[in-house]
């Protein structure tokens, strides 16, 4: 009798929330067979089930779809894939290519609206006791979310944390969890969502959420001290309804392997053309522009979806998987499917999205004027936001090269606007700078940053608007020294933008206390532990760190305002909390630490005055001030004459600025920096100032002869 049982056919029902469409049947044989349910057929008001089914009169295609022994497209691009599936295979004890039998094990969850049910008791093993066993004992046995990234259907508690179901059945939220190949993708993705929803682009509700705090997850993989992204789930209502969605593939009958091949964007553009309207083709557009210009490489069949607000009328589902694939794939990776004859990025102009809209025997004209309006939007939004996302540095620069060598997209660098009556007739050379490092300097004000050439002879710019290198380099090709091209260049900036630099560059710490097992500075791999709240750039480089294994550079701003510098590899991280607002996180680090010191003490200096040409009573002061104090006055007569003359006969000659008002010498030092300089200012409040090689030889004796603090 059991070699009977597992001989004879079994049959799941399928339906469209509580309406029936059809049933699959498994025959004796292997052979999975789909029928319509005869009234489902004949009425001609029915719920779309998929576009696939429609004949080219636009009925319905009749019949029996016999698939072998494996499912039908459309039935196979509702499983999961990759290790969700294995996972969820395990669990129900069946071979995952088995795919009738996931299926049913699968089909109380299933995406969009579609349900899945045996009709009576299954053979081969997976019977209504089975499923009811394996119901009570192994949770997420329901679960069902297509694709491969491992991700869950969740529910979202009323304090802000995220459960998953005991049974999986259930969520109107995914989570998706940090991957174990490439680091930090949830905040990639989250950074990604968050640009396009400037740019004008549908996305879902999505938040970042430690991976520790999402309760139900199964053993294993909950441990990540990284967040998981939670997105809200456009197929599911407030109220725990269905809504009906389907993905290109079951659209075009594809197979999951087979997602990157078999269509092209052209037949997104046509179905949606067709059946969708202006409205959804022409987000598409601006979503396809947004790929390529993030190099968004994994748009294949199944990330673009209908969505049946409408149960006969489908629009473009809002977006979602928006990853630079090009950071973690490199500079191999190209486009997820054909766009007007190419895969690659770098092929991609104006002519290929107008070439795909004929094709989609769509308007070429809407398309071009989407993609003008949507790389001005992309332009303007990466521009203001990107240092802002919760992008990793190397990400975020990969992004940048990638756009910068787009004949698409051509962005110009962010340089500030500059009041300059004269340009030196060398800008044009400074096409490559090599900035060796940014150092504070306390004359330099909040707004300006000075640029030292090789030479020992330097220039003030505008600040740019954020203290990252790139815009660093195209600030300063503003500067009026064609020697900024032919060697290194140090950058001096004043406190404000120095700490900003900190920030942007360092782990930054302003709420949190750090306890170390020793009172020695010499920590050299001592124990410390550090705890307090975090805000969310701070934390994406804390998570980084613990990631990495690197030795990182930290900064605790003190109350006196000064810095404690230190180095420290990231040991562990404990007690993760996301607090209320969503934005701060709480926990405890422990660290190994190394070097330690305390940098922007208070500082000690003398500036003297000067008329551009009279240095008599500037010789008089300084053999004052070292008779008073001590000091060598003999280090410095004939020599600070002599260079404050070159110094301002050199500005005025090379028209750097106009006729000077007045001179200052400068002479200062403290823990960190000693300098002897000379800023000149014109009466239109622009100056120039100068350490040279002459003056940076007399560095060591000045430290010599000056009562430095710490």
């Amino acid at each position: 009798m059991i070699a009977n049982k597992k001989l004879r056919p079994d049959t799941l029902s399928v339906c469209l929330n509580d309406r029936s469409v059809g049933t699959l049947t498994r025959l004796t044989d292997e052979t999975i067979i789909f029928a319509f349910d005869p009234d489902y057929a004949n009425d001609s008001e029915r719920p779309v089930l998929s576009l696939s089914f429609k004949a080219p009169d636009g009925g319905l295609m009749l019949g029996k779809s016999r698939t072998g022994t494996r499912l039908s497209p459309f039935f196979s691009n509702l499983l999961p894939e990759g290790r969700l599936r294995d996972y969820l295979a395990r669990k129900l004890e069946i071979n995952s290519q088995r795919e009738f039998y996931l299926l049913a094990g699968l089909g109380l969850d299933l995406p969009g609206a579609v349900i899945v049910e045996p009709l009576g008791e299954l053979s081969q093993g997976m019977d209504a006791q089975h499923l009811e066993h394996a119901d009570q004992q192994s949770p997420l046995l329901r679960f069902s979310l297509a694709g491969v990234q491992l991700k869950f259907s969740a529910i979202a508690e009323a304090q802000g944390g995220f459960t998953v179901p005991a049974n999986g059945a259930g969520g109107s939220w995914i989570v998706k969890l940090p991957s174990e190949r490439h680091l930090q993708v949830p905040e990639t993705e989250y950074s990604m969502l968050t640009l396009a929803r400037q740019v004008g682009i549908t996305v879902p509700e999505f938040k970042l959420v430690p991976t520790t705090s999402i309760e139900g997850l199964p053993e294993g993989f909950r441990s990540s001290v990284a967040d998981s992204l939670a997105v809200k789930r456009f197929d599911r209502t407030a109220t725990g309804g269905r809504i009906h969605m389907e993905d290109f593939a079951q659209v075009y009958g594809v197979y999951p392997k087979d997602k990157y091949e078999k269509a092209g964007y052209s037949h997104i553009a046509r179905v949606l053309w067709m059946e969708s309207g202006e409205e959804s083709f022409t987000e598409f557009i601006r979503r396809l522009v947004f790929t390529v210009v993030i190099g968004n490489g994994d748009m294949h069949l199944k990330n673009w979806t209908l969505l049946y607000l409408d149960p006969r009328k489908p629009i473009l589902s809002p977006a979602y998987d928006f990853v630079p694939s090009i950071a973690y794939i490199g500079e191999k990776e190209t486009l997820g499917l054909n766009l007007g004859g190419t895969k690659d990025f770098r092929d991609v102009t104006l002519e290929e999205f107008k070439k795909m809209a004929a094709q989609a025997k769509a308007s070429e004209r809407l398309a071009a004027v989407t993609v003008h309006e949507t790389l001005d939007r992309i332009k303007e939004a990466w521009s203001r936001s990107r240092f802002d996302l919760r992008l990793p540095d190397d990400v975020r620069r990969i992004i940048d090269e990638h756009m910068a060598h787009l004949p698409l997209l051509k962005l110009p660098p962010v340089i500030p606007s500059i009041d300059l009556k004269l340009r030196n007739k060398h800008a044009d050379r400074l096409k490559q700078l090599v900035i060796t490092d940014l150092e504070y300097d306390p004359i330099v004000p909040d707004n300006t940053i000075i640029l030292e050439a090789y030479t020992g002879y330097s220039t003030a710019v505008n600040a740019p608007d954020k203290m990252e290198p790139v815009l660093i380099e195209a600030a300063a090709q503003q500067g009026l020294l064609p020697e900024l091209a032919e060697g290194p260049v140090r950058v001096f900036v004043g406190d404000k933008l120095y700490r900003q630099w900190r920030r942007i560059r360092f782990i930054t710490l302003d709420f949190a206390e750090l306890t170390t097992t020793t009172e020695s500075a010499e920590w050299r791999g001592d124990r410390g532990l550090l705890t307090g709240r975090f805000l969310p750039e701070v934390w994406q480089k804390i998570v980084s760190a613990h990631q990495r294994k690197s030795l990182e550079e930290f900064d605790l701003i003190l109350p006196e305002g000064a810095i404690h510098t230190f180095k420290a590899k990231v040991q562990e991280i404990d007690d993760i909390k996301r607090l209320d607002d969503g934005e701060m996180t709480e926990a405890s680090i422990v660290l190994s630490l190394y070097d330690s010191k305390i940098i922007l003490r208070p500082q000690e200096g003398i500036a003297y005055l000067l008329s551009p040409f009279e240095l008599n009573e500037v010789q008089e002061g300084l053999a004052e001030a070292f008779r008073k104090n001590g000091w060598e006055a003999s280090l410095f007569s004939e020599t600070h004459k002599a260079i404050a003359r070159r110094t301002i006969k050199a500005v005025c000659q090379s028209q750097m600025i106009d006729v000077p008002l007045e001179a200052k010498i400068i002479f200062q030092a403290d823990a960190h920096k000693t300098d002897l300089l000379i800023k000149i200012t014109d009466k239109d409040g622009r100056f120039s100032s100068l350490v040279n090689g002459e003056a940076r030889q007399l560095r060591q004796q000045i430290l010599d002869h000056l009562p430095v603090e710490g």
